[in-house]
């Protein structure tokens, strides 16, 4: 029976006006492609958003009470460290520093946006390879490590290379791989040491502490006695925690995270739209059909199957012609702008989720084939 049921869909499917069939899948493709686009660049936002934090290696870290996100994390007093250093289980604490700035080009006086980071070049707090084979050359001063993922319009710049941040001269001692557009043109990192020198900040104001715990040290322990040791300038949480909610507030906050979720309905509503359009001319195209199966002894259930296998098989197609789609775009996508594109397992069943309420709403027509009626064959003769 399910056999017959599965054979007769495809029947239907295939059978009649090609041309518009064609067009109608493509529409489902279409929309389907934009769903995948949509959550693809959700995840890459918080994916990328986080990233700066994944450079270092601490278990707790210490932000100000103000914090929001990196781009307007607020300061605190770097004294804060000390006092997190003095409490039973912390072993270690480091200042990162973060500013906004400009680089100019020291050989065309061109200017881009730039993020400006301190650290303490101390290879315990750096968890990125890269940055951690190129931190000790920060140990000379007027030195700086250039993202080598920088927008394009920064320009050609090679090690050596001497330019600006802000109006002080920077020589490139090194690189390290981030890429960050959604905040600037590039991202530079500085030995704390130099960043006030940059930046013009007060030396004893910090933006991020980085705490290393005690060996056999529990962080939700330590964590509760940070708090009621320190003031209530500062919010202490571990570094996933940190991650996450950078990563909540570019996708719940800020405009590029809804209008991705707008995108997300939109391509939902074209897919409904254009399944449901498929459906109904199947349907009408077919209404003799389905009395047939009627007067043949065929239940109403057996129609209503028949109907759910042309929609299911009509989703499949799409939604194989869309991720064939998808796989050479998203890889192009990602070696130019160095966002995380993979079209994985997770990508996959989130996107079949979504396809469920839209593939529920394109199967209303199948009541009205459910309820062909054999007495429908001789009215049309």
């Amino acid at each position: 029976m399910l056999r017959s049921c599965i054979a007769f869909a495809w029947v239907n499917l295939v059978r009649g006006d090609r041309v518009r069939f064609a067009v109608a899948i493509a529409g489902a493709v279409v929309a389907i492609f934009i769903l995948l686009v949509h959550l693809a660049f959700l995840r890459a936002v918080e994916h990328k958003a986080a990233q700066v934090y994944g450079l270092f290696d601490a278990d707790l870290v210490m932000v100000s009470d103000r914090y929001q996100f990196l781009y307007r994390m607020a300061d605190f007093p770097s004294a804060r460290l000390r006092q997190a250093v003095s409490v039973a289980g912390v072993d270690a604490a480091a200042a990162v520093r973060v500013t906004a700035s400009k680089w100019v080009s020291g050989r065309n006086g061109a200017q881009s946006s730039l993020l400006l980071i301190g650290i303490d070049p101390d290879p315990v707090f750096i968890r990125d390879p890269g940055l951690r084979a190129a931190a000790p050359e920060l140990r000379v001063p007027r030195r700086a490590l250039l993202d080598r993922h920088s927008d394009p319009e920064v320009g050609s710049v090679k090690s050596g290379d001497t330019g600006y941040i802000g109006v002080q001269p920077a020589t490139v001692a090194g690189w390290y791989e981030l890429g960050l557009p959604m905040y600037a043109a590039a991202t530079a990192i500085v030995s704390n040491s130099d960043f006030s020198f940059y930046s013009g900040e007060d030396p004893r104001r910090i933006q991020l502490g980085l705490l290393q715990l005690a060996p056999g040290a529990d962080a939700g322990s330590v964590v509760d006695a940070l708090r009621r040791a320190l003031p209530d300038d500062v919010r202490v949480m571990t570094r996933a925690a940190l991650m996450a909610r950078e990563a909540h507030y570019f996708v719940e906050v800020k405009p590029l995270g809804i209008m991705m979720r707008a995108g997300l309905v939109i391509g939902l509503l074209v897919g409904a739209v254009a399944l449901f359009q498929i459906m109904s001319s199947q349907v009408e195209s077919r209404m003799r059909d389905f009395a047939v199966l009627r007067a043949m002894g065929f239940s109403a259930a057996y129609t209503y199957a028949v109907g759910a296998w042309q929609l299911l098989l009509m989703g499949a197609v799409a939604l194989t012609a869309a991720w064939l789609i998808a796989t050479p775009v998203f890889e192009i996508v990602s070696r130019k702008s160095h966002l995380f594109l993979p079209l994985d397992a997770w990508l996959f069943g989130t996107l079949l989720v979504l396809c469920v309420p839209m593939m529920a709403s394109a199967a209303l027509p199948l009541v009205r084939a459910a309820r062909a009626e054999p007495a429908g064959l001789f009215g049309a003769a």
